[in-house]
């Protein structure tokens, strides 16, 4: 019993439940009260190539890594077809789907232990799902934009070659992360907010999930 709840990726829940800590943050609280899958979860179809697509990385070798690729829409609608029904999705410009994900957890562990993949394997299987992503999910003309790493991947190891030297040399480049003192609030606040947004349908940026490529990320945030 207490070892599914050790299993868990989500940190504050592992902390409340088996350690009696009810200080630590739990954003998935916050979360996952908002989501209504209804409401937030798109089929997945091809993405035009007038959005921007973009990936960011948080990384970890012991912990888990978590690779996500984003589109930005650009306020124009767009039709799809699910389920043998066309459908037209016209979603403010600068919303936000989360298209894609590469998660790093050794699953017979459990979710909260990492592959201990290299910097070097990680990137060479980032790129073969992105050569797939370029095939079967975004349409012809895309260019994945570089995105944000989260800044330790910088971090002097001892050796010649830092993480991102090591994406680098296969051709994967991330920008530097802002993170500031009570940035992870206000990251948190920004995240209620545009959820909000597309609960509403206001004309404020929105977020929606091509679930079925992100289920680690749905359990990770929501659950």
């Amino acid at each position: 019993y207490i070892n599914n709840f050790l299993a868990s990726h989500n940190k504050s829940k592992v902390a409340a439940w088996c350690y009696a800590d009810w200080e630590t943050e739990n954003d998935s609280a916050a979360f996952g009260a908002l989501y209504n899958p209804s409401i937030f979860n798109l089929p997945t179809f091809k993405i035009p190539t007038s959005w921007n697509v973009f990936r960011a990385m948080d990384w970890g070798t012991k912990d888990p890594f978590s690779i996500l690729w984003f589109a930005e829409t650009n306020g124009e609608s767009i039709e799809y077809e699910h389920l043998g029904k066309k459908h037209i999705f016209a979603p403010p410009k600068d919303s936000i789907i989360v298209i894609n994900e590469f998660y790093g957890a050794d699953t017979k562990i459990g979710q909260n232990h990492g592959l201990r993949m290299s910097a070097t394997n990680v990137a060479k299987k980032m790129k073969r799902i992105e050569d797939d992503m370029y095939k079967n999910l975004l349409e012809r003309g895309h260019y994945i934009e570089d995105g944000p790493a989260d800044n330790n991947i910088r971090n002097d190891t001892g050796t010649i070659r830092t993480v991102e030297d090591l994406f680098y040399e296969e051709d994967i480049s991330w920008e530097k992360s802002t993170k500031t003192k009570g940035s992870r609030v206000a990251g948190v606040d920004l995240m209620i907010n545009i959820m909000t947004n597309t609960i509403e349908q206001t004309e404020k940026k929105h977020i929606y999930f091509f679930a079925d490529n992100i289920p680690n990320f749905i359990e990770d945030v929501f659950s």
